[in-house]
């Protein structure tokens, strides 16, 4: 049917690396908010804050790939709330200061490229 062929054709543009890397970015967030309960409390207090309001982000399963498309949707809405999240003055040492250096940076990494998703997708897309 016409949605298993859709599936299957997001399948294939996944393994195309730089959408690859920009999903596996996606989740990374998803589950770096997740993860730890003082950085989700902190990105709840900033969502709640905004006008309109922010959303969590949802972490789609693996199994179906179409929602890779989700995933980068949520990510696309609330990159100003996380922006917002590592903006506060104390974030550094009170949201993650019990976080592994290594996620940290990732994170910020990530958050601080304030072209995220446009830089990082191939220019023929």
């Amino acid at each position: 049917c016409c949605t298993h062929i859709a599936d299957l054709l997001i399948e294939d543009i996944c393994k195309i690396p730089a959408f690859k890397r920009i999903i596996s970015d996606c989740r990374f967030l998803a589950v770096f908010i997740k993860k730890y309960r003082v950085v989700k409390n902190a990105y709840k207090r900033v969502i709640g804050n905004q006008n309109p309001k922010g959303t969590m982000l949802v972490l789609y399963p693996d199994t179906r790939f179409s929602y890779a498309d989700l995933t980068l949707s949520q990510v696309e809405k609330n990159m100003n709330s996380l922006r917002i999240l590592r903006d506060e003055a104390k974030f550094d040492n009170e949201t993650i200061h019990a976080v592994p250096t290594s996620q940290k940076d990732r994170f910020v990494e990530i958050v601080d490229d304030r072209n995220f998703i446009n830089t990082r997708l191939p220019t023929y897309c």
